[in-house]
């Protein structure tokens, strides 16, 4: 009975232990160099050459067919020597390892005329790989270095044949973005928040991306659609490099026409522009159908104004003038100034005309809405030898890199702009020549908007809508189905969204024999959303204009708290004519 159990819990570790392994597979962040070397004049295999990746512990000689195999190569670009005595030694550059790839090299070496002549030559690419069983693409961080006008991964890699991008969220082949994942460095690096791939990486510190999709090994099985597997930097022992970049452009709307905020755009004309919105459209533009049928229909202010009045002492009536630079402040305009300047005097005395002050003036430009904004990108990494103790740490080394950015809105709403910081370190230790530790480490912040959750109104659906709001964010607001453009001019309608990632990673990489590796790797990963919830607006009152004091409204939501300032109750929601 005793000796029973003891082989009951050996078969119960060792079910473990299998188990532990094959989740470990996910870690594909080394792969194999393999291949023959051969005499260039007879092409007879030879025995016993020896083939060495420059700058690392790694190595193998031929065997008695001339093959050789050298496991556990980290990805990346690396220069092989292959030599055997009564040959010229032979130098091959650039030699490429990816991820989930083996490279395959036939390699012929001249026998030696002269004692110390060495060949150089730039290894051609593996194309055909046999035991790899997917579609795969592979891109170095040269070529993202390279592509013009690219600042980010997801852009460069939205650009090549079968992927696209959806709500920032990459897909492959026609999937949905939940159905892609991602690894770095052989950590799984999903939003957790909605179910997707990130790919919010500094293009400084990515070494190479292999990109997989459709019919990959069952290792995979989570991702249906493709997986993004990215290698980054881990700095070199012998110097200091580094890389970085800063782009911007000049502010400026983001798509055709005038601004959302002019008062004389086809939208708001009826109601803001003098030459109709006293009168309304009817009487202005009496003789021209056209522009009836091209615009809202308004009755105008003079029309607006008596409604308003009826039945209220004189202490609260509003004339037209005071209506119409209520509905301009509303909609976050500047009063046309030039236009209200060229009514008649009969007209000005009927409407309530009078001049702003420059302290008046101020307060409608400080309050304007603009959509011109300064797009910038940043990014940058630097890594090398651990300093000053590194050599006590396994030779240890180091890289560091930081992406930073800001896009505008193509429509402000909440927040004009999206912001994003994402800071990635790598630590690199190899104690022994058999033992290699690695740390990664990730912080990345988001501050944006979210398209799922108005604060009331619409019922929150975060299944067509998750995570942060797409820069190109016309169709969240023109297309709301309540009425058109019903929340257009009301910015806290969509709430603010901070969203700040964690992700920590210890791999530990032992090799045992010449054919046998193990890799063990543990993380960690952390996603906090933060939305403001409740009342948010200043209350204090910063204009008046006839019986109207106004605070800051529209700007800062108020949901719970009293919509009335001193007996004007105001709406929620903006809606035309105000």
């Amino acid at each position: 009975m005793h000796r029973r159990l003891i082989s009951v819990k050996n078969l119960s570790f060792i079910f473990l232990l299998i188990t532990i392994l094959s989740q470990l597979q996910l870690a594909q962040t080394r792969s194999r160099i393999m291949g023959v070397v051969k005499d260039s004049q007879t092409k007879e295999e030879l025995i016993g050459a020896n083939v060495i990746v420059k700058g690392t512990y790694l190595g193998a000689a031929t065997d008695v067919e001339g093959k050789f195999i050298i496991i556990n190569v980290p990805v990346g670009t690396y220069d092989l020597t292959v030599s055997m005595v009564g040959y010229t030694t032979k130098t091959l550059n650039r030699v490429i390892v990816s991820a989930d790839r083996v490279t395959s090299l036939e390699i012929f070496l001249e026998p030696a005329t002269i004692q110390g002549q060495e060949v150089i030559v730039t290894a051609k690419a593996d194309e055909l790989h046999k035991e790899v069983s997917n579609t795969q693409m592979v891109v170095s961080s040269d070529q993202l270095q390279e592509a013009s006008g690219v600042r980010q991964i997801n852009a460069f890699l939205s650009k090549l044949p079968g992927i696209a991008e959806s709500n920032g969220f990459l897909t492959i082949r026609g999937g949905s973005a939940d159905q892609t994942g991602t690894m770095v460095n052989g950590l799984a690096y999903n939003n957790a928040a909605v179910g997707n791939a990130e790919t919010s990486i500094p293009m400084s510190a990515v070494e190479q991306i292999s990109l997989l999709s459709g019919g990959y090994n069952a290792e995979y099985g989570n991702f249906r659609s493709g997986l993004i597997n990215i290698t980054t930097k881990s700095g070199s022992r012998d110097s200091y490099k580094g890389t970085f970049s800063f782009s911007r452009n000049t502010a400026h709307l983001k798509r055709f026409g005038d601004s959302f905020y002019d008062p004389n755009n086809s939208l708001l004309r009826p109601f803001l522009s003098p030459e109709v919105a006293f009168v309304g459209t009817s009487t202005a533009w009496a003789n021209d159908e056209y522009k009836r049928g091209q615009h809202l229909a308004f009755t105008g202010w003079i029309a607006q104004a008596k409604t308003y009045n009826t039945g209220k002492p004189a202490s609260q009536q509003a004339s037209p003038y005071d209506m119409f630079l209520l509905a301009n402040w509303l909609h976050m305009t500047i009063p046309d100034y030039e236009g209200l300047s060229k009514l008649s005097p009969e007209l000005k005395a009927q409407i309530g005309y009078y001049d702003l002050t420059d302290e008046q003036k101020k307060k409608f430009s400080d309050h304007h809405m603009t959509e011109e904004g300064t797009d910038w990108n940043f990014d940058g990494g630097f890594g090398g030898p651990v300093p000053f103790i590194g050599k006590y740490l396994g030779n240890a080394t180091f890289y560091i890199s930081n992406s930073s950015s800001e896009q505008f809105y193509v429509q402000p709403v909440v927040r004009k702009s999206q912001q994003i910081f994402t800071t990635l370190g790598t630590l690199k230790s190899q104690p022994t020549e058999n033992l290699t530790l690695t740390y990664n480490g990730l912080w990345k912040r988001q501050l944006g908007v979210s398209p799922a959750r108005p604060p009331q109104g619409d019922a929150p659906n975060a299944g067509n809508s998750g995570g942060f709001m797409q820069i190109d964010n016309v169709r969240h607001i023109a297309l709301r189905t309540e009425a058109n453009l019903k929340y257009a001019y009301d910015p806290p309608f969509f709430p603010m969204l901070d969203q700040t990632t964690y992700m920590h990673g210890l791999t530990i990489n032992h090799v045992l024999s010449k054919r046998t590796f193990y890799e063990l790797s543990l993380s960690y990963l952390h996603i906090y959303d933060h939305s403001p919830i409740g009342d948010n607006r200043d209350s204090t009152v910063i204009a008046q204009f006839g019986p109207f004091l106004l605070n800051e409204i529209p700007y800062g939501k108020l949901q719970f708290g009293s919509r009335a300032i001193r007996g004007i109750t105001y709406p929620i929601y903006v809606a035309l004519p105000g």
